[in-house]
Parts: C-alpha cells; structure tokens; sequence
C-alpha cells in the first residue's frame, strides 16, 4: 500500500433534495470510516435524520450513525465505521429518512452507491518459482483474461504490464525471449494485496502478423488465488492495461 490511508469524497444526494449528503471515505488497512456530511436545504427542521447504511461483499457495519435534528439551513456531520475481512469489491448504500415539521409519514432519500476497490494499490512481493509451482497447484480459483493491447513489442508489453499493476516480474527473461525476431513470450508475475492475499499471474503473448506494416500482441492471462475475490478484483485490473 502505498499509502496508510485512502480518503475520497462521493456526493450522495442531489443539490435540489431537502438534505444534502456528501461522504467522505478513509480506508485504514482493515477499517473503513464514513464521515457523513449533511445539509438541511429546507427553510424548516428536519426531525429524526437517520441515514441507513447497508453493504454488499466482505463489509461489516461496526458502528451505525446516529440520528440527528437539523434547523433549517444547518449543517452537521455523523459517523459509521465498517471492517473488512478480505480482499474484494465492496459496495455501500443506504437511504435517508427524516420527519418534517407535521406529524406525517417519514420522507425516505436513497443515497448514490459508494464504491469500494479494496486493492487500488497491489504490492510487488517475492516468490520462488518453487513456491510458485506449489502455491499454483493448490489454489482453486482462477480467472482468465484477454490480452488487449495496441503495443506490438512483447517484452516492452510484459514491462508495462508489471508496472502499470504494481506487479513483481518473476520470469528471468533471456536473450532469445527478447530477441526481436521472437514472436512468443512467456511470463510470472506474483503480487499481494494490503491483506496480504496473494496472486500468482501467467501470462503467454504472441506476436502475429495481420499485414506487411500491422502487426499485433495477442495472449491468455491466467490468475489464480486463493479467494474468489483475489482472482476476480485483479483479473478486472489486469483488463485495464492497454
């Protein structure tokens, strides 16, 4: 992790709505903090504010926010606190709910989505091909991935793969893998995430010849990990490098 921490602002509710709501997200290793903005954007108070937080994926609600009054044109800030157990794609999202001045059924705002990518940082890390070979036979998942690339030179491909993902080159390339005549190359990669969950990477690209003056980099990326998670979070990283 390149950082301690992650902090980003996602804006929940629109200008026009009784409430405005902006989170502003910390991610700690483990620990997840919401810090909860809300706006009254009524000439009247708003009663009762309670912002419902729910989750999907491998987050747990550890601390809920608690419900607040809002006087017209006033502001405030409230709290949650979610954990995370392991690496994977996590979602948060919710809804509003307030009381106006009558006595009248509560008034319901859902809120924008709040994405969570728990490996926005991957770690280049160290692997024996031996531990390689061994850690490869034993995890279950896997994910595979096109290669889809507007490079043409495979070893400037494999070089800008690793960086681009943060990722250990593992393979002792030779000379004649990087000969330009050669048309085939093959590759390791290892990483982990911040929680220390591992990823083993294979890939194999091939440069083939469509035309006289075009030529392209076509290949498998293969992944494997031992949560489901893992595979699929950086399979959808690997889709990105061009």
């Amino acid at each position: 992790m390149k950082q301690d921490s992650d902090s980003k602002v996602y804006q929940l509710t629109g200008f026009s709505d009784s409430i405005y709501a902006e989170a502003f997200v910390e991610v700690h290793h483990y620990d997840i903090l919401l810090k909860i903005v809300l706006m009254n954007r009524t000439s009247k108070t708003l009663n009762n504010i309670n912002f419902e937080v729910l989750t999907q994926g491998n987050l747990k609600i550890v601390e809920k926010p608690i419900p607040i009054t809002l006087r017209a044109e006033s502001s405030a800030t409230i709290k949650s606190s979610l954990k995370v157990s392991s690496t994977d794609n996590g979602l948060i999202y919710g809804y509003l709910t307030y009381e106006g001045t009558a006595a009248t059924e509560p008034h319901i705002l859902n809120i924008n989505e709040i994405p969570i990518d728990f490996i926005n940082d991957l770690l280049p890390a160290e692997c024996t091909e031996l531990e390689f070979k061994k850690k490869w036979a034993e995890y279950e998942w896997e994910n595979k991935v096109q290669v889809n690339t507007t490079m043409t030179d495979l070893m400037a491909y494999v070089n800008h793969f690793a960086t681009s993902l943060n990722v250990s080159l593992m393979s002792k390339l030779e000379d004649s893998d990087t000969h330009p005549s050669n048309s085939f190359l093959v590759a390791n990669f290892y990483t982990k995430s911040k929680f220390e969950e591992d990823c083993l990477i294979n890939m194999s690209v091939e440069k083939v010849t469509l035309s006289a003056s075009e030529k392209k980099i076509t290949g498998l990326i293969r992944l494997r990990a031992k949560t489901e998670g893992m595979a699929l979070c950086v399979g959808e990283k690997c889709k990105s490098v061009r």
